[in-house]
């Protein structure tokens, strides 16, 4: 009987450590996002936030994987500029959320509050899909 009084506070310990996860351990750091546009076939050339050319490809596309994290506390952010004939040049971001296990997996044990940061792993980016407008192809009114 007295085994378990002895043993219970080691166990609820290891319990609490092995079910406690942050993003790094479980989630990932760099992502392959998905680019999209309507019509399909416009060019997407995917820069970071130096302007960096990181990919180019034609919609539908499947990038790389791209960081998520650019620093401590701080995000990647990715522009795409989508180019097709006929249509208007168009320029948008790809997404950056909160990873969820950056919040539930570091209630029992909050190292990962420190570590997810450095990695990257607290941000998750998220698929990118645009409408493209046709160019006015309207001679000038006389």
């Amino acid at each position: 009987m007295r085994i378990i009084p002895k043993t219970f506070p080691m166990f609820t310990m290891v319990l609490c450590v092995l079910s406690a996860g942050c993003a790094t351990i479980v989630s990932d750091k760099a992502y392959h996002v998905t680019i999209d546009s309507d019509p399909q076939g416009a060019e997407g050339v995917v820069r970071n936030r130096d302007g960096e050319h990181v990919f180019t490809g034609t919609t539908p596309f499947i990038t790389p994987a791209l960081k998520a994290g650019a620093g401590y506390l701080v995000p990647e952010d990715y522009t795409v500029t989508f180019s097709k004939e006929g249509f208007m040049p168009h320029i948008d971001a790809i997404e950056w959320r909160f990873d969820p296990w950056y919040i539930a997996g570091n209630f029992f044990l909050p190292i990962g509050y420190f570590v997810d940061p450095h990695t990257g792993a607290m941000w998750k980016l998220k698929d990118l899909s645009v409408e493209l407008q046709p160019q006015n192809t309207a001679g000038p009114r006389q």
